[in-house]
């Protein structure tokens, strides 16, 4: 139900070993959520999905072993509908780049942006 939709900003030291990014994405598809990772240094987690299935794929996330991971920011999509990600994209979808994320998340609103960017500490909150 998309009213009741959380997004969350996950931070990783790094994501590069493959049976993690193959399981970030596997459990995303399981659990219907959808979002955007950049694997690398540092990993960057931004999705969206249902409120027990957003809590869960953290907690199942966080039971991995990192180096470091952190939820950063965590609240519910706002209700304007051009501000989901979109319901065709299914798991996740690799970005290059931090700044790829902001793009994207430019297209679904100021909003988003905003989130992203106070979450990662790049803007007061």
């Amino acid at each position: 139900m998309a009213n009741a939709d959380l997004r969350a900003l996950m931070f990783f030291h790094h994501i590069l070993n493959k049976t993690k990014k193959r399981a970030l994405c596997q459990l995303a598809i399981e659990r219907s959520i959808r979002g955007y990772v950049k694997y690398g240094y540092p990993g960057v987690l931004v999705c969206q999905g249902e409120d027990a299935e957003i809590k869960g794929y953290i907690r199942e996330v966080k039971n991995m072993r990192w180096q470091q991971v952190r939820l950063d920011a965590m609240d519910r999509v706002p209700q304007d509908p051009p501000a989901h990600i979109p319901m065709a994209l299914k798991g996740l979808e690799e970005v290059a780049s931090i700044s790829d994320i902001v793009k994207t998340l430019g297209v679904l609103g100021s909003d988003w942006e905003t989130w992203f960017k106070q979450g990662m500490g790049y803007s007061p909150r």
